[in-house]
């Protein structure tokens, strides 16, 4: 429920881009984008999300300036 309702934004760097602008455009912008994080028993798999998240999500977003 919480992922089909994008209550929660996951999936691939072009899913997570394009459900972030969605709701950048439903809601009339927003000044940042919150990770929520665990104690992951395997660091790599929250390094990995969140080099994705600043290598390939966050420039999808750049013009997303919350301006106009």
């Amino acid at each position: 429920y919480m992922v089909d309702n994008d209550i929660f934004i996951v999936g691939d760097p072009s899913t997570v881009a394009a459900k972030l602008e969605r709701l950048y455009a439903d809601v009339g912008g927003f000044g940042g984008v919150l990770a929520l994080a665990a104690d992951w028993p395997d660091f790599s798999i929250w390094d990995r999300s969140m080099t994705l998240l600043g290598t390939e999500v966050m420039p999808k977003l750049a013009a997303l300036t919350g301006e106009g």
